[in-house]
């Protein structure tokens, strides 16, 4: 007699699933890895000011690609490589 398996959550489906990242998750990892950077490079070898202007100008950048450019829809079957 086997015993009945309790039922698994939408969640755990997902969870068991390989997502790959979308392209947002892409542009939330820059911003912050641009200003990481930018504090490498102030610390070693830029000027902390254009070190921190360069770093800002990539996560602004980031943000206005993802907001302007390419906007979260709720098509889900975009091409482009990379799930929206």
């Amino acid at each position: 007699m086997q015993a009945d398996q309790p039922p698994v959550s939408r969640i755990a489906r997902q969870l068991d699933d390989s997502v790959a990242p979308t392209r947002y998750d892409l542009v939330l990892a820059v911003i912050p890895l641009a200003f990481l950077a930018s504090v490498f490079a102030g610390a070693t070898a830029l000027p902390w000011s254009l070190a921190l202007a360069c770093g800002g100008g990539a996560a602004v950048a980031a943000t206005a690609y993802a907001l302007f450019l390419a906007p979260p829809t709720t098509d889900h079957h975009h091409h482009d490589g990379l799930q929206n």
